[in-house]
């Protein structure tokens, strides 16, 4: 089968074949290889458990009013302005709130498709990891400009000595939690 359209949902790899049938591959299955898929397990759930999740999630997605492209649009705008090359604090907390609220009110499925409503998840948790990640983050470095104030002219330094660290995001059963390390030395 050769997929036509995919996205990556917690670990499944999900897609349409040519013929429109939906189709789940897994990253890492564990149980017997060729055993039925009732067997094989996928974080750990089996195979029909875990498209019983992904057909919830998109028959609860009906009830939801905003349209996916519309959805979309939203997003891709407060993150252009929120998290875009010239960045606020201000900015950058309004934007994590309005991602807070989209998070809550969610929107629906439409005729887009499984493929682009799940791009749309995966579009709203990049986009709250870029925002936590700015926020954590309080300079300018390479082109991304920190400014304290809008009205400000002159951007917030970089901090050499302070941020020569990168930011690890991970998924917690709270949520998105942010780790700053510093390099390994080689």
């Amino acid at each position: 089968m050769q997929p036509i359209r995919q996205i990556l949902l917690g670990g499944l790899l999900m897609g349409m074949t040519l013929t429109g049938k939906p189709c789940v591959w897994a990253q890492q299955i564990t149980g017997t290889p060729g055993a039925p898929s009732a067997t094989r397990v996928i974080d750990g759930k089996t195979l029909p458990e875990a498209l019983q999740e992904v057909k919830e999630i998109l028959l609860e997605s009906a009830g939801r009013l905003q349209s996916p492209v519309a959805f979309r649009r939203e997003l891709q705008e407060l993150t252009e302005a929120g998290a875009g090359i010239v960045r606020t604090d201000s900015g950058l907390a309004e934007g994590l709130a309005r991602i807070e609220k989209m998070k809550q009110d969610g929107f629906s499925a439409g005729d887009k498709g499984p493929a682009y409503f799940f791009e749309n998840c995966s579009m709203l948790l990049t986009a709250e990891a870029v925002f936590r990640a700015a926020i954590e983050r309080d300079e300018s470095r390479g082109p991304h400009l920190r400014f304290a104030d809008y009205g400000d002219n002159i951007p917030i330094a970089r901090k050499d000595g302070v941020w020569e660290k990168y930011i690890v995001v991970s998924k917690t059963g709270e949520g998105m939690r942010l780790e700053v390390r510093k390099p390994q030395e080689c």
